[in-house]
């Protein structure tokens, strides 16, 4: 059964909300109407669909993938039922008497908006004022603000940081709001700081004579194959350790080619120069683990 909610007007200015499509938008206030009162609604586009957008063409499926992708909500199972847990929810929303309908693990109660101690909703911050004494004070332009502003995230922090990266309000992705792109990426594992802004910023200093830049899709492909190449760089070896194998070459004339690369006097040899004598590797032979 559909539910009236309220909706704060610090959601219109909220960073998160504003990445998202206008069908987006207005989705996920639908949505907050058929969750209970935890934040937790059933997973099932084609309910969905039918009570929130009965007058739309096709499934609302895209929807559905849209506020997963800036967290705005979470997709979990329960005996093998799908479920929906809407971010900051109780933040926000505070009826008098909570009716549970669905199950919520554990690790999801923070993400709802209860806190990490109490495990109860933020308490209601707004000051408590009389009609009369409300109109008074708005009229000598006294602001009476409903609730305190919505606490940033690390979305938030991720969509700031990427609109500073140098250069990059050169191109029309700056005022690209959908950030979803890169934040799957982050979802993913990947670090915000020492892995896809050097990427960006490398890719955008790149782009020049016009060439413009016009979504964060653009720059998923780079991303990768940067991280890519990273892990594909060979730890670093100490020099007593090729002190070692070098003798071990030099006795048995085999060297470990998988483990340590091209032998001596081959090119790519990654053995410290100094460390090598005349000859090292002549008539070598490639050491092989036995069957």
């Amino acid at each position: 059964m559909a539910r009236i909610r309220s909706i704060h007007p610090g959601l219109f200015t909220d960073e998160a909300f504003a990445m998202l499509s206008s069908d987006a938008q207005v989705f996920l206030i639908g949505i907050w109407t058929e969750a209970d009162d935890r934040g937790v609604f059933e997973w099932k586009p084609v309910t969905l669909r039918m009570r929130l957008r009965p007058s739309k063409d096709g499934d609302v499926t895209h929807l559905l993938d849209e506020l997963t992708a800036v967290n705005s909500v979470k997709r979990f199972t329960v005996d093998g039922r799908s479920y929906g847990a809407i971010r900051n929810f109780r933040k926000w929303q505070r009826p008098e008497k909570p009716k549970i309908r669905h199950p919520l693990p554990d690790e999801l109660l923070e993400f709802v908006g209860f806190e990490a101690t109490s495990r109860q909703p933020v308490a209601d911050q707004s000051p408590k004022v009389s009609a009369e004494e409300g109109g008074r004070r708005e009229e000598e332009g006294e602001s009476l603000s409903a609730a305190p502003p919505l606490p940033r995230d690390p979305f938030e922090d991720a969509d700031a940081a990427l609109r500073k990266i140098p250069g990059i309000e050169k191109h029309p992705v700056f005022a690209d709001a959908v950030i979803a792109p890169i934040w799957q990426l982050v979802q993913q594992g990947y670090d915000l700081k020492t892995q896809i802004i050097p990427s960006i910023r490398k890719q955008t200093a790149k782009k020049k004579n016009g060439n413009l830049i016009g979504n964060w899709h653009y720059f998923v492909p780079g991303i990768l194959q940067d991280c890519k190449a990273v892990d594909a760089v060979p730890p670093a070896v100490p020099d007593e350790k090729w002190r070692r194998l070098l003798g071990y070459g030099r006795k048995d004339k085999i060297w470990d080619v998988q483990n340590y690369g091209p032998m001596p006097g081959q090119p790519g040899c990654r053995a410290p120069p100094e460390l090598l004598n005349p000859g090292d590797g002549d008539g070598w032979g490639e050491w092989k683990a036995s069957a």
